[in-house]
């Protein structure tokens, strides 16, 4: 599990349900989408999510850049999780 802390909050990020093969850049990519969604003004739940989401596809591909996933197929994994959580 990864937690996000601030102030006034702490949040913890479930796994997500993936295949992973290779975490090289993993790290990278949880910083790079963080920064993009608290410059967006996104709260930092959201932030979270969707840096635990980066992170996560990042792991399902070989390599540190050719395998960073695109803002729709974040978009799309966490919109699976939700899903889910109400099914």
């Amino acid at each position: 599990m990864i937690v996000t802390v601030s102030e006034n909050d702490e949040i913890w990020l479930p796994k997500l349900p993936i295949k992973s093969v290779d975490a090289t850049g993993a790290g990278d990519a949880f910083a790079a989408a963080l920064a993009v969604c608290l410059a967006e003004n996104r709260s930092l739940a959201e932030a979270g999510l969707w840096a635990n989401a980066a992170a996560a596809l990042k792991t399902t591909g070989l390599g540190a850049q050719n395998g960073l996933p695109y803002r729709t197929a974040v978009e799309t994994l966490i919109a699976q999780e939700r899903q889910a959580k109400t099914s």
